[in-house]
């Protein structure tokens, strides 16, 4: 036990104190080594704490009264036993419990890295052409490298390092910078043995469930995946003995030379964090064959998307939330000093390293009691799936870019999309962030965000939901360029003159019009779903909302505090103009992550 003594005019909640820390902005709180105590002076009185401090007050007391009281602070943090004097009885407090995601640090993995990326980049990458052999041998053909080369691990993949020079790419705020050519990568074909068929119509690899692949390297176990790049597979490596993933890309030109610059990103990535401490998939090895490249990696589970499908699309807990947010988040400023922006970030590319949960009966889940909004799924399944650990992997890098190279016109799937690539006007780092936005949102809520399928309806649904125009100098912006532009039918604009959304117009069918009209503000899309708290004004104060909605109960100001705290940062996220959203790192200093809450994922 850690005895914590108070002589304080005001009392505050605490997290645990590491020995010989000090706890911010309160210079007489130190921890006592000798005593194992917690002491607090009385020297400086200070103001009332934000909401969103490290400690939050939770009991005023007149002047004239001074207490010395004791509370037992267990190994765990928990405050417990406070005992006030009897004229000045206070109801027992403790810190309300996080999960230990919460409290990673994102620290880069070298210093100045971006430069040394930039420097350093990894132009090329040339994966092994292994030739078919058209009758099987019994013997493993050995086509790797041992795991000690000095390409971290990643064997066989020939690399070139180097400056190069790349077409101009457009960005939002037209930054001029140094322009780079990329270099096109030579990869050759394997020879094409045409005794047996194995491409479908598509260029496709055609997956046989228990077939041997790669001259029986690999065993097929089923096919877990398929997109328009190719197929994903669970194998056996015989090699490793361990099974791993394994992404098919398409026997096409255009995927084998998409395939090559996600071949050097993932490259990028093991090199500068080979122990994975970021949580990107990583790459084990990758190799060309039957004119199909092939890039292995570990096998992980389920993603994010899969598991809420599986939990009757149910929000996960508030504090599995704040957790997944704090790995993301990382993850995303790890790429970011990298220079590479991910671009597809949603549920789906989103991993589950566990995906093993519990069950709890909704009538006992804190997720539905008392929420009336929520009270719908007790008639149709009678349990709620709980994590068991919300650790996570970022995968899918196929679209992924390095800041200072040529950017499509075109990225992020629709319901992840910033307004900036929406109205074409050039994209950077902060795209990232606006997804990161819209998939917080999407696990508190359990429903897509934007569930839009064309522009001016979706330019129209951030209006709505944000209760303010779409950014006027983004407008402006936008008006100087399709006017320049003559290839633009009339009519066509998604902005009008008068920075207005062109929406609805007379090709917007009925269906659009009403999902736009009947959309709800974003703090009212959130809160519905939130136990317990029925109303939030987020133009005004956390202490503003305490005294209007008169919310006087400590556990659920814990709750408003939480909530009020986290529709923060999704705001700071959601801003229409990039410049003016937060970056990872910025969000990794918000206040929120100093919050805990009581759910089902902590109690």
């Amino acid at each position: 036990m850690v005895m914590l003594h108070l002589n304080r005019k005001r009392v505050r909640r605490l997290n645990k104190v590491p020995s010989g820390s000090t706890v911010p902005n309160t210079k007489s709180f130190t921890r006592n080594d000798d005593s194992d105590a917690i002491i607090l002076s009385d020297s400086d009185d200070h103001d009332l704490l934000n909401p969103f401090s490290d400690y939050s007050q939770i009991a005023d007391h007149n002047d004239s009264n001074i207490f010395g009281d004791e509370r037992m602070l267990q190994e765990d943090g928990m405050l417990h036993d406070l005992l006030f004097p009897q004229e000045q009885k206070k109801n027992r407090t403790y810190s309300l419990p996080q999960l230990p995601h919460c409290k990673l640090s994102y620290t880069p993995t070298k210093p100045n890295i971006t430069e040394l990326v930039i420097k350093e980049k990894i132009k090329s990458v040339l994966p092994e052409k292994i030739p078919h052999l058209s009758k099987q041998s019994e013997d493993l053909l050995n086509y790797t490298f041992d795991s000690d080369t000095q390409l971290n691990g990643v064997r066989k993949l020939s690399i070139d390092s180097g400056h190069a020079q790349n077409p101009k790419k457009r960005t939002f705020s037209n930054v001029s910078q140094s322009s780079r050519n990329a270099i096109v990568i030579d990869v050759e074909s394997s020879d094409g043995e045409t005794e047996d068929e194995c491409d479908d119509k598509n260029g496709h690899y055609i997956v046989k469930p228990n077939s041997f692949f790669a001259n029986n390297r690999f065993l097929i176990k089923k096919q877990i995946g398929q997109g328009t790049f190719g197929k994903v597979v669970s194998a056996y490596d015989y090699k490793l003995k361990q099974t791993v993933a394994i992404k098919i890309i398409k026997a096409v030109p255009k995927y084998r030379e998409a395939a090559k610059v996600e071949l050097r990103v993932l490259s990028t990535l093991r090199k500068y964090d080979p122990n994975n401490n970021n949580h990107c998939i990583q790459i084990k090895e990758c190799f060309d064959f039957r004119n199909h490249i092939c890039i292995v990696t570990d096998l992980l589970r389920i993603s994010l998307y899969d598991f809420m499908k599986s939990n009757q699309m149910l929000p996960f807990p508030g504090s599995h939330v704040q957790a997944i947010c704090r790995q993301l988040l990382r993850s995303v400023a790890y790429l970011h000093d990298l220079n590479l922006i991910h671009t597809d970030l949603k549920p789906e590319n989103i991993l589950l390293l566990d995906d093993s949960y519990h069950r709890k009966s909704l009538s006992e889940s804190h997720l539905i009691a008392n929420n009336p909004n929520l009270s719908r799924f007790s008639y149709e399944k009678q349990h709620v799936k709980i994590l068991q650990d919300p650790s996570i992997e970022i995968i899918d890098f196929g679209s992924a870019v390095f800041e200072d190279e040529f950017h499509p016109n075109m990225v992020s799937t629709r319901h992840y999309r910033a307004p900036e690539i929406v109205l074409g006007l050039g994209w950077s780092f902060p795209c990232d962030m606006w997804s990161v936005g819209c998939l917080l949102v999407e696990l508190v809520t359990g429903d897509v965000f934007f569930n839009s399928h064309e522009d001016r309806e979706h330019l129209a649904l951030m209006e709505k939901v944000f209760q303010k125009p779409v950014d006027s100098f983004m407008c402006h912006k936008y008006l100087q360029q399709y006017l320049r532009d003559s290839s633009k039918k009339p009519g066509s604009q998604l902005i009008h003159s008068n920075h207005k959304v062109n929406f609805p117009n007379s090709e917007s069918s009925t269906k659009s019009i009403n999902m736009v009209r009947n959309a709800k503000p974003m703090e009212q899309t959130i809160i519905e779903k939130v136990p317990v708290i029925s109303q939030l004004d987020m133009t005004k104060s956390l202490a503003s909302n305490f005294e209007i909605y008169d919310i006087n109960d400590e556990d659920l100001r814990d709750q408003y505090t939480f909530w009020y705290s986290f529709i923060d940062l999704v705001s700071k996220l959601l801003q229409f103009n990039p410049q003016d959203r937060i970056s990872a790192k910025q969000a990794l200093e918000h206040e929120w992550f100093k919050l805990g809450v009581l759910d089902d994922g902590t109690l």
